[in-house]
């Protein structure tokens, strides 16, 4: 046993390249799994009726409807200054190191408020802390020759970042936004739980109680897509994981067996 396990500290210092493949392995056993639970969440949303908000029941549901803000209030937009209950932006900076060069993030956020879902049935709130938010992205551009926006510069400023280098010259910029605005159809699966701004008994309708939210373990998905079109996206996400993760697995498996044949 002593001597197995000298020759095996022997073997991985002479093959110092042996943890190349096992880390692969891992990396290929994490995309098996994730492909495995994202074909879960496909079978989970084709499974689950969507219901009229109207008649939700606690738990897991499945809406769609429009969306309105609570009480008017309403977030900016940090690149368009566009009225929105959620945004999410990345700011990009084109990056050369000698021969290489590559997009890097400078700085990235996002601020949401609570909102409502209307369907022709009724209301109900949405708190979009912790979901999975699949919208469309808008990209801004910057550099020599192309100012960013007043409205760029200026949260720039906030964020003490600078837009302009050597001798004023401005970088290769881009500014990536996603927001969610009034009126737009969402899709949404969440858990419906109690309304914690509702006291018990006041509300004139069952939705009034609820609230939307991310339910410990549980899918939280919101998508301007259409229910179809998210069976789709999860079904290629699976697929991707499943097989890549599968031929990962099997080429550094298949590298570990060659490396092991001399020990």
């Amino acid at each position: 046993m002593i001597l197995t396990v000298k020759r095996l500290f022997v073997f991985i210092s002479d093959n110092p390249n042996i943890f190349t493949p096992i880390i692969g392995m891992i990396i290929g056993i994490i995309l098996f799994m994730a492909g495995l639970k994202w074909f879960g969440y496909k079978r989970l949303i084709e499974n689950i009726p969507t219901s009229k908000i109207r008649s939700i029941a606690m738990g897991l549901v499945e809406i769609f409807g429009k969306v309105v803000p609570v009480e008017n209030n309403l977030l900016l937009s940090p690149f368009s200054n566009a009225e929105c209950v959620y945004y999410k932006y990345t700011i990009e900076r084109w990056v050369k190191r000698g021969d290489k060069h590559h997009w890097k993030v400078v700085n990235s956020g996002k601020t949401s408020l609570p909102f409502k879902l209307n369907d022709t049935t009724g209301s109900v709130l949405i708190d979009p802390v912790g979901a999975n938010i699949d919208i469309k992205s808008t990209t801004f551009s910057s550099g020599a020759g192309n100012e960013p926006s007043i409205i760029i510069q200026n949260f720039l400023n906030a964020k003490n970042l600078n837009y302009e280098g050597l001798f004023g010259i401005n970088y290769r910029m881009r500014y990536r936004e996603s927001i969610i605005v009034t009126g737009e159809s969402l899709y949404i699966i969440g858990s419906a739980t109690d309304n914690p701004f509702k006291a018990d008994g006041t509300a004139q309708h069952s939705a009034e109680d609820i609230m939307i939210r991310r339910g410990k373990g549980k899918l939280y998905y919101i998508s301007q897509k259409q229910e179809k079109s998210v069976i789709k996206t999860y079904l290629m996400k699976a697929l991707g994981g499943i097989i890549v993760g599968s031929l990962i697995i099997i080429i550094c498996f298949n590298i570990l067996l060659k490396m092991f044949e001399s020990f």
